[in-house]
């Protein structure tokens, strides 16, 4: 799953959306409108999920978990971080700029502009997000758009999965960059991997490491590398819930 393809930045002067335009077209949402600089008072900054990525932009430690949720979510097609501005009017004019617009590829299903808020920020705020909240709202409405609010009540329910996901992003995208000839040597590595896990059936990380350590040349730091990588893309299978280990349960399809 990647964030949606960029386009010369010039064309949109980065500004993505106003709603003093027409209605929204998503296929225009290509840059995001408001650079993300450093902050004091929370976690901020920037993420690249997968090392052909653009660095992804965030204002929390909390979006920053959000981002990893979207990346693993396979019913979301794309995502885009700061994506559009709304101008409304609150005495007088003024402009809201949401966290993220995903994309899902269920065509049945609505893309949505998401806003992700500590629950002490929405009690704080609440006023001053009342109105940007009704302001998305009705920008919503008329572009047959959902808005949601996210906290992390949602985001950090299952703090296991969590932690496991991040475990892995860094695993997900890491032979994208190799040459063509390196590729094809990998590639056979796993094909290797899953045969074996094929024949194994349904068994712990440590039974199927011990299984290939005694047919291959490779030590078992440079298996289980190649093991997380076929876990983070969906080749095997395991119970991200749980604490990922070698005592994980893993099988195939």
């Amino acid at each position: 799953m990647r964030n949606f393809p960029k386009e010369d930045a010039n064309k949109h002067n980065g500004l993505a959306y106003s709603a003093d335009n027409d209605k929204l077209n998503l296929s225009n949402l290509k840059k995001r409108i408001r650079f993300i600089g450093h902050k004091y008072s929370s976690l901020s900054g920037r993420t690249s999920i997968g090392l052909k990525k653009d660095a992804i932009q965030f204002e929390s430690s909390l979006e920053r978990d959000y981002v990893y949720l979207l990346e693993f979510n396979e019913d979301v097609k794309g995502f885009l971080e700061q994506p559009l501005k709304i101008t409304y009017i609150n005495d007088s004019k003024r402009t809201y700029t949401p966290d993220f617009l995903v994309q899902y590829h269920d065509t049945e299903k609505q893309d949505e502009l998401v806003e992700i808020k500590y629950e002490s920020q929405l009690i704080k705020n609440r006023e001053i997000l009342f109105h940007k909240f009704n302001a998305a709202k009705s920008f919503c409405r008329t572009n047959d758009i959902g808005f949601k609010v996210i906290t992390e009540k949602v985001i950090r329910s299952n703090t296991t999965y969590l932690e496991n996901i991040k475990f892995l992003s860094r695993y997900r995208n890491y032979f994208e960059i190799l040459p063509k000839h390196v590729k094809v040597e990998v590639t056979s590595y796993h094909i290797n991997i899953l045969d074996t896990l094929d024949l194994l059936k349904h068994v712990e990380v440590k039974v199927l490491l011990d299984s290939l350590m005694k047919k291959s040349d490779l030590k078992s730091e440079e298996i289980l590398f190649h093991l997380w990588y076929l876990i983070a893309n969906n080749f095997i299978m395991c119970d991200l819930s749980a604490s990922l280990n070698l005592n994980s349960s893993i099988w195939t399809d």
